[in-house]
């Protein structure tokens, strides 16, 4: 998921598939990031290969460029805008 100002959208291995208008307060804390759960529940039973969490929003390519990596290099350096 992407997200810029109030705008969201989803990609699965590297496509689009949804884009979403969100209206409102986004509610941050401090508290722990789940992947896949959470500590109320446990309903996935799946695995997860890759994730990556940035401070700002990826451009289309990045996304494509992840999609495609079959190892994400973790040292990751966009391209300059």
């Amino acid at each position: 998921m992407v997200s810029s100002g109030s705008t969201y959208s989803i990609y699965f291995d590297g496509e689009l598939q949804n884009v979403a208008e969100i209206s409102g307060e986004t509610v941050c804390n401090d508290g722990p990031f789940y992947i896949g759960g959470s500590p109320w529940y446990s309903s996935f039973s799946g695995k997860i290969n890759y994730f990556a969490v940035y401070d700002r929003s990826l451009s289309v390519d990045e996304v494509n460029t992840h999609a495609d990596d079959t190892v994400w290099d973790l040292n990751f350096t966009p391209e300059e805008e």
